[in-house]
């Protein structure tokens, strides 16, 4: 059972999503239920030196972040990166945004995902996250406020945050999470993954 609106996200704290894989872990839908099943001292990245444009416009592939409390990753998109206020977006609209995970000890990540319009505003649409040990999650409508998070049994390689709906739209993530999981998730979840339509016309920022 996959439940699709934001709000019925909201209703359960932990939400684990049946499906054939035996991998994958269980997702979180709030802040404060994500912290309650993670070690201490993650690695949050907010992005607060971030403005629309700077220091992504576009032209990179690839951001390395900071990091830090033993976490790293490094952030790629095809058609390039885009800097929001305060937030990491993508140059082209519909472009999958991929984090690897470096520091080869995340088994817990979370933060508010959205989607975005041509100037940074966040619009209606869907979020789909998928990361490399199996688990899937479709969110409608985020805002700023939402939040998803997820921990698994085994290290987290790589993350993808895609978008999708009725008009162009950029993934936006923001108040990253990278940490371990407090204690080990049932093994037996899984989470089916979705197809996602193609919009034709896409666009770019720079």
């Amino acid at each position: 059972m996959r439940l699709s609106k934001l709000t019925s996200l909201a209703a359960s704290a932990a939400i684990a999503l049946a499906a054939s894989s035996a991998l994958a872990g269980t997702f979180y839908s709030t802040e404060a239920s994500f912290v309650a099943a993670i070690q201490p001292s993650p690695y949050i990245e907010n992005f607060s030196s971030f403005t629309f444009g700077s220091p992504l416009n576009g032209t990179q592939t690839t951001y390395v972040a900071p990091g830090g409390n033993g976490f790293g990753w490094t952030a790629a998109a095809t058609g390039g990166l885009y800097s929001n206020s305060s937030a990491l977006s993508t140059n082209l609209a519909q472009d999958p945004l991929t984090i690897n995970f470096t520091s080869g000890n995340v088994t817990a990540l979370g933060g508010n995902f959205t989607n975005t319009d041509i100037s940074g505003a966040i619009i209606p649409g869907t979020v789909t996250i998928v990361t490399s040990d199996g688990g899937t999650q479709t969110v409608t409508n985020p805002t700023a406020a939402s939040f998803l998070g997820y921990t698994s049994t085994v290290p987290i390689v790589s993350v993808t945050i895609t978008s999708a709906g009725a008009t162009n739209n950029w993934p936006q993530v923001d108040h990253f999470y990278s940490a371990r999981g407090a204690v080990p998730e049932p093994a037996s979840i899984g989470v089916a993954a979705m197809g996602l339509g193609l919009i034709a016309a896409r666009r770019r920022r720079a």
